[in-house]
């Protein structure tokens, strides 16, 4: 949202924060793709009662476990959009944080939204994961705030 938001109204928006985001469509490996092919076949099964639609919930990431299945949808759009143009839109100063060891949303995404964004500045923590200002708490706490208190 912040990315979309910054590329459309770049007059409102002065300073933007990444964090381990979503915005850059995933590169699908071969792994993922047949499990994705497989849960799609399993889903239409379970439909018409060839497949336990309990053993169907075993599948998937823990974030989209625990959405309600209405929001399930939408996350899934979400996390395969691609936001590269829009990023390349964004003129306000940008900080980007990122986890190393980032397995939803990899460091190549993070390198691509440096690149793309005039000017970002990108930390990547190592020993961080997804959470990665949660990881390294105190780290984010004072870049962030030297971020947002510097003119």
């Amino acid at each position: 949202m912040a990315i979309m938001y910054a590329s459309l109204f770049p007059l409102n928006v002065e300073k933007v924060v990444l964090v381990d985001s979503a915005g850059i469509k995933p590169k699908l490996k071969i792994n993922k793709l047949i499990k994705s092919i497989w849960f799609r076949f399993c889903k239409k099964c379970a439909k018409i009662g060839l497949y336990n639609k309990e053993r169907l919930a075993l599948h998937g990431s823990d974030d989209w476990k625990k959405l309600p299945e209405n929001m399930k949808g939408t996350f899934v759009k979400v996390i395969r959009q691609d936001l590269s143009n829009d990023a390349s839109q964004v003129m306000a100063k940008t900080l980007i944080v990122w986890g190393e060891k980032d397995k939803d949303t990899p460091l190549y995404m993070a390198r691509k939204l440096n690149k793309l964004i005039s000017g970002s500045k990108l930390v990547v923590y190592k020993d961080a994961g997804h959470f990665s200002y949660i990881d390294r708490f105190a780290d984010f706490t004072n870049l962030l705030n030297n971020f947002l208190s510097k003119e």
